[in-house]
């Protein structure tokens, strides 16, 4: 969990690139291009990715999942030094006098 946000990993989170798998051309046929699609599985390569959906969940390939949890566990680490060390936020707006 990050913020709220469930890491949920999915072979499916997959994004295009500009690559592409098979040579452009303007005079193949419909019928030739559907095979071409069929044999490499798409007209663009495609690469691992990281989509936050509407409700605020993280859908991440597995390929890039452990990099993601640890840089979010590096920005929690970071967050409870620092708040150690300087205190909690608003913490200074709610000091209470000692008697």
């Amino acid at each position: 969990m990050f913020s709220g946000m469930r890491i949920i990993e999915s072979m499916n989170a997959l994004e295009e690139t500009t690559e592409r798998l098979f040579p452009e051309s303007r005079h193949r046929s419909r019928r030739i291009r559907k095979k071409l699609m069929k044999r490499f599985g798409g007209e663009f390569r495609k690469q691992p990715a990281a989509f936050v959906t509407a409700g605020g969940d993280i859908i991440v390939h597995p390929a890039i999942a452990a990099r993601i949890r640890r840089e979010i566990q590096i920005k929690q680490d970071a967050e409870i030094a620092r708040a150690f060390r300087y205190g909690a936020p608003g913490e200074r707006l709610m000091r209470r006098e000692v008697p």
